[in-house]
């Protein structure tokens, strides 16, 4: 009984520790659905959440995937089962979207988000020399995250 208890507690901290990451890819995703949709919308109160929650949560999670071994190590693990398909897709903002939003984000010459959004390809561009190489060939063979990383600067034509 003893044993039982021990596992199941031991499984419950060990999905636990991972929860605060999903539900950031989660609100990742939401977030960038919502930019994508509404880039050429005037920035209101809605959207500006929503600009600096999606570009507070990419500089979060490249500064532990740079950082914070486990959680890369995680990331490395898993990236075949979960990311590689459609990793691009559900997280990375294009860059027409963001440039339109970033011009949003401008109202009569102040600038109204997140200091992070500004700096998104830096972000970006940080996280490519963690990737290995089997990881990079993956994202390169899907033609739509290619095109996206290429013109955010991640991959360039060589590479």
């Amino acid at each position: 009984m003893k044993i039982s208890v021990l596992i199941f507690l031991a499984l419950i901290a060990s999905g636990c520790r991972y929860q605060s990451e999903l539900e950031t890819l989660n609100s990742l995703e939401l977030d960038r659905i919502y930019l994508e949709q509404n880039s050429n919308s005037g920035l209101d109160k809605e959207k500006q959440e929503a600009i600096n929650r999606y570009f507070s949560n990419v500089k979060e999670l490249a500064h532990r995937f740079n950082t914070d071994n486990r959680f890369s190590r995680n990331f490395h693990r898993r990236f075949f089962s979960y990311f590689s398909e459609d990793l691009c897709s559900r997280f990375v903002l294009g860059s027409k979207a963001w440039k339109k939003v970033l011009d949003s984000c401008e109202v009569s010459g102040l600038y109204l988000c997140a200091e992070e959004a500004k700096h998104y390809q830096d972000i970006l561009q940080l996280v490519r020399p963690t990737l290995t190489d089997l990881e990079v060939d993956s994202l390169k063979k899907e033609p739509e995250c290619k095109e996206r990383l290429l013109k955010l600067g991640v991959f360039n034509e060589n590479v």
